[in-house]
């Protein structure tokens, strides 16, 4: 599972709600423990495949109707 610019900013979100940014050890400790438990958590990691699925679903639907020069909703176009 790769990270992503998003898991960044709420992870630095998550720092800043619990002022673990100014300690760097705390914010370490904190980052293994949570890789660790969200590693393991099988719900999210079937729930993540799932979403990947969808999205690639999504991007073949949005490329294939473009193709055909059916126009594409601009929220479907950030896909492509």
């Amino acid at each position: 599972m790769k990270i992503t610019e998003n898991s960044k900013k709420l992870f630095k979100e998550i720092q800043k709600k619990h002022k673990l940014v100014e300690v760097g050890f705390l914010a370490t400790i904190f980052k293994k423990i949570l890789k660790n438990k969200l590693s393991n958590d099988t719900n999210l990691l079937s729930a993540l495949k799932s979403a990947d699925v969808e999205l690639d679903k999504i991007r073949d639907f949005a490329k294939k109707a473009e193709e055909r020069g059916v126009e594409v909703p601009q929220y479907l176009k950030r896909y492509l």
